[in-house]
This record gives structure tokens, C-alpha cells and sequence, in this order.
């Protein structure tokens, strides 16, 4: 049998129908429900009062114990097929590191809130890994994600003060504090090889531009970079290598309509974010003096390196650790014990957090699934020409690709990004699953 037939029976093996159990879809709805009510904290907190802030702390904890139900039911039941040994097993190792990591920070004496809140996005990733081959879960996961995109859309809006321009990306601003909230936009990139009809292609189109435009209005220069860079990935670069002809007039639709949206929403104020957005990716001195010497995460990385000793290079500090140093002073800073002790709990060049919790051994450990699993792209590629659905997977490669590179420049995975953590191990557990099965 040639590859090439080889790769198309394997597609269609791929494609028998499984379902979802009603306990997985509790879970899963669990975990959905209360990651936006965890995101949305600010909003409902000022629409509803301030018990809302109860609840969506609450919300943080829950969450991740319904993917966990759904992880755990789904494996013992006998028939589904399971993910790959790769995938269980790095997802065991990391799930274990984690939790060793959580009683180190507690001997330590860091925080248990703190604590909780560095260990569940390592958590919450590998749990979704391992439901990353199943068709149904990504099945559900697009169908909240259109929905739950077009809820986050006036929660995103509703936050917004247009006439502070400097404000309104502010880390304190509200808008900028729930913009996790659309984390899921692209799984409705992601969905669009099932052809969905109607306003629903257009919508799962026009929603990511939303999100790049909220990016312009924040002023936020790799977010913007990163946003654009997936969009045209997913719309454009994977149905090529793909051989994959699309049609366009549903794209050019939806980004005009998205982009007259911009314009008669926002209209001058957008034009002006744009021309800002473009100052600040020039910087007062130029390009590379932004990005080296104006650049704050360098600052910051370089404090936590020289803070750090020789044993914490090799096994970190523990979920819930923190560091002091003289040239964060001015930084904004988190009361970190119950002295009343000031300290910076992370950094924003996100691939240097696992070394800051569990040191190079973790580093290695969980990023080693993720060069694993890119090292398949070459299998998705293959997978994605002997069929248009296949192509969710390269798709995915796609993201992770830009994902694990923005992470040089962007913040690690957090609970305030809680839609990110599905839409990760999602595509990282399909890539790593053997045969990376095909939705149907």
C-alpha cells in the first residue's frame, strides 16, 4: 500500500462517530462556564456587585476540576479510543511535576491561593492534551466557542473607555482585564474545514478581527503581531500547504464588515490607535531599542536570573515562589506573604516561567512536549492534503507555533488567559496523539 493510500484510509478510519457522555459534557461545560465567569470578573463585579468576586474566585478552582472529571471519566471508558502513550505519559509526568511542585511552594510557606494559581494552567493543559485526539471534544469546544466568543464580544466592549488612550491597555483597566474572555477565537478558525453555514462561517471569521481590533485599541504591540500572524496562518498558509482551494468572498466579507464595524463603532479613535500602535512599535529610539533597551521583560527576567541560585536553576522554586531585587522596585509588585512582604510572582516572558517554578528539569519536561509534538508537523501536513478535515490539525501546529515563539515576549499561561489553556492542549494533544485523527 502506497503512503499516500495509506494516509487517506487512516483519514477514514479516523472519521467513525464518537460521542460525548453526558458526565463529559458536565465536565466540560463546568469548566467553560466557569473560566468566562472567572474572566469576567471585573464586568459582573460592577453590573452585579461585589459578591460576584466570590464567585468567579471560586469559579478558578471549579473549572479546572471539571476537565479533570472529564479527563477522568473519559479514560476509563472502553469505548473510546484512547490518546496515544506519548500524550499520557507526558501528561502524567507533567500532572506529577506539578504536584510535587505544589508541596514544594507550600513548604516553602508560599500561599496556597498563590499556589493554586501557578499549578492549575500546567494542570489544565496537559488535562485537555489528553483529550486533544477525540473528536467529540473538539466537536464542543468550537460550538462554545462561537457561542462564548459572541458573549465575550459586549463584555469586551462594555469595558472599553475610548477617550483614555493610554488607559485602556493598561494591565488595571477593565477592558484589558477581561480580554480573556475571547480566548477561544481560534478554534473558530480552526472549525472552519467543516464547512459551517451560514452566519456562522461569517461570524467565525469576522470574530477573530474583532479581537485583533481590540489588540490596535490596547496598543499592544506583540499581541497585535500574534493575532495577525495566527489569522493569516489559519486563513491563508495552511489551506496552502494543504492544497486546499478556499473559496474567498465569505473572508473578504467578514473583514469588511468586521473592519466597517471598527470604523463606525470607533471611528476616528481607531484610526488613531493605529497610528499610536505603530509610534510605540518604533519606540523613541528606534526599533531595536524597543525591543532591547526600553524593553521592561528584560529588565524584569534579568532581576529574577540574578536572584536566582544554583539550586533553583535546577529545580525552580515551588508553584506560588517570588522574587525580590532592587531594579523592580518600581515595578507593580504583589504582597506575596502574611509580613506583608512585597515581591514580583512572575514574569512576562513567559518561557522562562517553568524555570522559575520547577527550574531547568521542568523547563525541559514541559516544553519537550511541545517540540515533540511540532516535530510532527510534517505527518499533519500529509494528513491535511489527504483531507480537507485534517487540516484542524496542522492549523493547530500553526498556532503552537506562534504560541511557543510569543512566549520569548509574552506572559506564560495563567488563569487570566483561561480559554488559552483548552485551545493549547487541545492542539498539542492532537498533534501528539498517534495517527492525529481526523474531525468529522
Amino acid at each position: 500500500m502506497s503512503p499516500e493510500h495509506a494516509l487517506h484510509t487512516a483519514a477514514a478510519a479516523e472519521g467513525v462517530e464518537e460521542r460525548l457522555s453526558s458526565a463529559e459534557r458536565l465536565g466540560l461545560l463546568i469548566y467553560f462556564v466557569g473560566a468566562f465567569a472567572a474572566m469576567t470578573r471585573v464586568t459582573f463585579a460592577t453590573l452585579l456587585g461585589d459578591w460576584f468576586l466570590g464567585v468567579a474566585t471560586a469559579a478558578v478552582p471549579v473549572a479546572a476540576v471539571g476537565v479533570m472529571w472529564t479527563t477522568l471519566y473519559g479514560v476509563r471508558r472502553s469505548d473510546v479510543e484512547s490518546a496515544s502513550r506519548r500524550t499520557v505519559t507526558w501528561a502524567q509526568l507533567v500532572l506529577a511535576h506539578v504536584a510535587l511542585l505544589s508541596v514544594f511552594g507550600f513548604v516553602n510557606g508560599n500561599l496556597p491561593p498563590d499556589i493554586t494559581r501557578d499549578a492549575i494552567p500546567y494542570a489544565v493543559i496537559a488535562m485537555f492534551a489528553v483529550l486533544g485526539h477525540r473528536a467529540s471534544v473538539w466537536r464542543f469546544a468550537e460550538n462554545t466557542a462561537l457561542w462564548a466568543t459572541l458573549a465575550a464580544v459586549p463584555v469586551a466592549i462594555f469595558g472599553l473607555d475610548l477617550s483614555d488612550i493610554a488607559g485602556r491597555g493598561s494591565v488595571q483597566s477593565e477592558a484589558y482585564r477581561t480580554q480573556g474572555v475571547l480566548g477561544l477565537w481560534p478554534l473558530l478558525l480552526l472549525a472552519l474545514p467543516g464547512r459551517p453555514p451560514g452566519w456562522r462561517r461569517l461570524a467565525m471569521v469576522g470574530l477573530p478581527f474583532f479581537v485583533l481590533g481590540e489588540q490596535v485599541l490596547f496598543l499592544k504591540r506583540a499581541p497585535t503581531v500574534r493575532v495577525a500572524l495566527v489569522i493569516v496562518l489559519l486563513l491563508f498558509v495552511v489551506p496552502a500547504l494543504a492544497r486546499v482551494h478556499r473559496r474567498g468572498n465569505t473572508l473578504l466579507i467578514a473583514g469588511a464588515i468586521t473592519a466597517l464595524l471598527a470604523v463606525g463603532i470607533w471611528g476616528e479613535t481607531f484610526v488613531t490607535a493605529a497610528t499610536s500602535l505603530g509610534d510605540r512599535f518604533e519606540g523613541s529610539s528606534g526599533i531595536s531599542a524597543t525591543l532591547v533597551d526600553e524593553n521592561s521583560r528584560i529588565t524584569e527576567a534579568l532581576a529574577w536570573a540574578d536572584s536566582t541560585g544554583d539550586i533553583e536553576w535546577v529545580v525552580g522554586r515551588g508553584m506560588g515562589s517570588y522574587f525580590t531585587h532592587v531594579d523592580i522596585l518600581n515595578f507593580v509588585l504583589s504582597e506575596v506573604d502574611a509580613q506583608a512582604t512585597f515581591a514580583r510572582r512572575n514574569l512576562h516572558i513567559g518561557i522562562l516561567e517553568p524555570i522559575f517554578r520547577g527550574g531547568v528539569l521542568f523547563w525541559l519536561l514541559y516544553f519537550g512536549g511541545f517540540i515533540v509534538a511540532l516535530g510532527r508537523t510534517g505527518i499533519a501536513i500529509q494528513l491535511a492534503r489527504a483531507g480537507e478535515e485534517n487540516s484542524r490539525t496542522l492549523g493547530g501546529a500553526m498556532f503552537l507555533y506562534v504560541y511557543v515563539t510569543f512566549q520569548l515576549t509574552e506572559g506564560a499561561a495563567s488563569t487570566s488567559w483561561y480559554f488559552d489553556l483548552a485551545v493549547v492542549g487541545l492542539a498539542l494533544g492532537r498533534l501528539l496523539s498517534s495517527g492525529t485523527r481526523s474531525l468529522r
